[in-house]
């Protein structure tokens, strides 16, 4: 303690506390002062100069980066949800994880997405009319995708032939991207021949693809949904194809079925349903009682690889009574309008109707084809995908339409299936009968020879008129005279 002496009183007067508050606080004032100028000083420092910190920094925003670039590369995938729904054909992928796997909403690819007006039944251009084909394909997984790659190349012929195509694929399970990525570099505007001429490529047929993931629950009903697909689109396009996924639908097929139904329907006559969706009258005729049909074939690799029909009896010795089919109204000696069929087990894999079909079999009571809903009686429920691709459809319980397979040109409706492993199996009730076997009965029911018969009876291997695949035509009659 300082002591303070006044001179004229020589008294010693001490310092009072009110005195040393102030000197406390004033040193407190300037220390926190100093201490804000320090702290001022050190924010003005380079970031460098604490490395924790700047480690820190430098993760988080990597991290960001990391993000940002990932997002981009989805959406550069163009993995978009859809707008729409399946009343439109707005078509092609998006994220599976995004699907509601309750509703038909369709996976769809923005990118290749053709944009056409829904209220239309084709595709008019200047130069040509293009008919519009919605098919339903059912891959209940991938197990079976080497063959589905295979009918999705052909699809894309079919569109190349002249068609525009909205391509619906009903499954259980999320695709990979890969895979996805695959279809979409396929899809998009086919380069038709009749298009060579046309600068714009929108004119032209267009493929597009769509999937549609069900809860795995479905099981075999799965076959169902596209019932109500084709209903809801009845007048947006002109031809509507069912199939399982290993099924070879070749633009063959597609054009005959065409070529021949309308045949049919020019001999038997009747109405065609407006394509008016707000009339509610149709006329029905004798011609929907029919339809041209489709048999099923394998490859043998144990004959030569030739073509087996391995799930029909076929008599060969009797076949005019067995498996000719007499329509009524057509004169059975009329050589370019004769049928025939299996007789039995009608199952074909797939099935395809026109627009007016389509309408006149849901107009039926038994057959109701648009009813996705529909039972089939007690017993039946594993037989479902067989049923809702042909044998309800020639069921006498149901839609009692009559299968029709013409002679003059049954080559162009017989289709592959594509596994091959029922021909091996060689179960009883199915025996196997070659095709060329077929067309030999055939031909000799009409004393003429069956279709392609320069390529008929010499044993050589032909490739079809469409590059399907080398086939033997084989048969007992004599060689042609050179």
């Amino acid at each position: 303690m300082v002591l303070h002496i006044n001179p004229r009183s020589r008294r010693r007067i001490l310092p009072t506390r009110k005195n040393n508050k102030n000197n406390n606080a004033n040193e407190t004032k300037k220390e926190t002062q100093q201490q804000q100028e320090e702290d001022s000083d050190k924010s003005l420092l380079p970031l460098y100069q604490y490395p924790r910190r700047y480690a820190i920094s430098l993760m988080v925003l990597g991290f960001i980066v990391c993000i940002l670039v990932f997002l981009a590369k989805q959406e550069s995938h163009s993995i978009q949800p859809s707008k729409t729904t399946t009343t439109t054909t707005t078509t092609g992928f998006m994220t599976p994880s995004t699907t509601n796997t309750k509703t038909n909403t369709p996976i769809v690819l923005s990118s290749l997405r053709h944009e056409q007006d829904d209220t239309s039944t084709t595709t008019t251009t200047s130069s040509m009319t293009i008919p519009r084909i919605m098919v339903a394909v059912l891959a209940y997984n991938l197990d079976q995708f080497q063959y589905f790659d295979l009918i999705y190349d052909s699809f894309r012929d079919i569109c190349i032939s002249g068609f525009s195509i909205d391509v619906y694929i009903y499954t259980t399970i999320d695709w990979p991207l890969e895979i996805m990525k695959s279809l979409e570099s396929r899809m998009g505007p086919c380069h038709h021949h009749q298009q060579q001429h046309s600068s714009s490529s929108s004119s032209g047929p267009y493929f597009n693809v769509s999937i549609i993931i069900k809860d795995p629950s479905v099981k075999t009903d799965l076959a169902r949904f596209h019932k109500t697909l084709f209903y809801e689109n009845i007048y947006n396009y002109d031809l509507f194809i069912y199939t399982e996924e290993d099924h070879l639908i070749l633009p063959r097929h597609v054009t005959s079925y065409l070529e021949e139904t309308n045949h049919l329907k020019q001999k038997l006559g009747g109405g065609d349903h407006s394509a008016d969706s707000s009339s509610s009258t149709t006329t029905t005729s004798r011609f929907t009682d029919y339809s041209i049909g489709f048999v099923r074939y394998e490859r043998n690799p144990d004959d030569n690889y030739s073509q087996n029909t391995f799930e029909h009896f076929w008599n060969l010795e009797n076949f005019t009574e067995t498996h000719m089919v007499h329509v009524e109204g057509i004169d059975d000696h009329d050589t370019t309008t004769t049928y025939f069929n299996p007789r039995e087990n009608h199952h074909q894999g797939m099935y395809m109707a026109t627009r007016e079909q389509f309408l006149a079999w849901s107009e039926r009571p038994n057959c109701r084809f648009n009813d996705s809903t529909i039972t089939y009686g007690d017993g039946q429920e594993d037989l479902t995908r067989q049923f809702m691709s042909s044998l309800w459809l020639y069921s006498k319980e149901g839609c009692n339409v009559t299968q029709l397979i013409p002679t003059k040109s049954y080559h162009d409706f017989f289709i592959h299936h594509l596994p091959d492993k029922y021909v091996t199996m060689r179960r009883k009730y199915w025996p196997n009968v070659r095709i060329e076997t077929i067309g030999s009965s055939l031909a000799t029911l009409q004393q003429t020879s069956p279709p392609n018969d320069s390529s008929a009876g010499d044993g050589r291997l032909r490739r079809s008129s469409d590059g399907d695949e080398f086939i033997t035509m084989i048969d007992e009659r004599e060689p042609p005279p050179e």
